[in-house]
């Protein structure tokens, strides 16, 4: 039971509670983003971005959320007429949690530095030249990274099913189309504001 919990909260946790879970992690997310010098600038990505306001890191969380939203609501209404947009709005704000986590592991692991090698070494064209231990960091990292990644699709993926009742391949064709549609359109909002 604990677990269906943790991979799908929408079909036992009540509207209100997951909005206000969703409302509050989307704090925690905009503040570590702009204490972590860090930016959300697509639905699902991350990356580091030194001397971010919190104005800018508020705006970046803001519009990755809303974009979401609005494309899952449209098609949960393809799917669906009767697909609320409090139950779209949670799993948009649900779903968001495993990147706010991501951010974590690019702190307490030398990402930063590692992924400076690399760029040098290809621009140098030396050839790639890393020592065991931060292959083996980079390893770690990618699977958390992938494992988080996998996480949130799934809560978004469970929370479009509860909202929208989704049941056939078809429904989840809209929903993958409405995905990437909505990083494609945050990733160019963001990046043009």
């Amino acid at each position: 039971m604990k677990l269906k919990f943790l991979y799908n909260p929408f079909e036992s946790v009540s509207d209100k509670i997951l909005l206000f879970i969703g409302v509050i992690t989307f704090g925690i997310g905009t503040a570590l983003s702009w204490k972590l010098q860090m930016i959300f600038d697509g639905v699902f990505d991350i990356h580091i971005f030194k001397g971010i306001t919190f104005n800018e890191a508020f705006a970046a969380n803001a519009i990755d959320v809303i974009v979401l939203c609005l494309f899952l609501f449209a098609a949960g209404k393809l799917v669906n007429p009767k697909t609320r947009m409090i139950d779209i709005l949670n799993a948009s704000f649900i779903s968001r949690i495993p990147v706010y986590l991501t951010t974590f592991l690019i702190v307490f692991m030398p990402i930063e530095e590692i992924s400076d090698k690399i760029m040098t070494s290809i621009s140098n064209k030396n050839g790639l030249q890393l020592p065991a231990s931060e292959i083996i960091i980079l390893l770690i990292f990618s699977c958390l990274s992938l494992f988080l990644l996998v996480y949130g699709i799934a809560l978004l993926v469970n929370g479009f099913r509860v909202a929208a009742n989704a049941k056939k391949s078809q429904h989840y064709i809209i929903f993958a189309i409405a995905l990437i549609l909505a990083e494609i359109i945050s990733k160019l909002i963001i990046y043009y504001l």
